[in-house]
């Protein structure tokens, strides 16, 4: 059986200071063949003026070093555009020049600049997990 994960992220995301040389070894001792590297492109705003953009370059030649060093788990470069249906042309535009293996969407905020991605002080609003589901649907068309 072939074990695999295409959702990790490692210390080029904000939410993570898991390091690929503390990674790898445990993925290849727990028996994965294929991973997945899918590390934050936040591009909102309140984002950017937090964290701003990651060095991708600097992660892809990461990347490539570790695909080297352990050959035996075949290792995808991706990135995870947080709500990228609202920030579409700007990310096409990075996307684009960079080339990664996977790309994924996700949905971290809803109005009222809600992170729904990081532990929340109190239940969403009916409202709030309505915006979240068409923020999903948006994002999926």
């Amino acid at each position: 059986m072939n074990k695999s994960d295409f959702h990790l992220n490692n210390d080029f995301s904000a939410d993570s200071s898991m390091l690929l040389s503390e990674l790898l070894p445990a993925m290849q001792k727990l028996g994965y063949s294929e991973i997945a590297i899918t590390e934050h492109l936040d591009l909102l705003p309140q984002e950017l003026t937090l964290h701003g953009i990651p060095p991708l370059q600097k992660y892809m030649n990461t990347i490539q070093h570790y695909r080297q060093k352990y050959p035996q788990i075949k290792l995808h470069c991706g990135i995870e555009v947080g709500d990228f249906q609202a920030v579409k042309p700007f990310a096409d535009s990075i996307l684009e020049a960079m080339g990664f293996d996977l790309v994924l969407g996700s949905v971290h905020f809803v109005p009222e600049h809600i992170n729904v991605a990081i532990p929340m002080p109190k239940p969403l609003s009916i409202a709030q997990v309505i915006a979240y589901y068409e923020q999903n649907l948006a994002l999926a068309e």
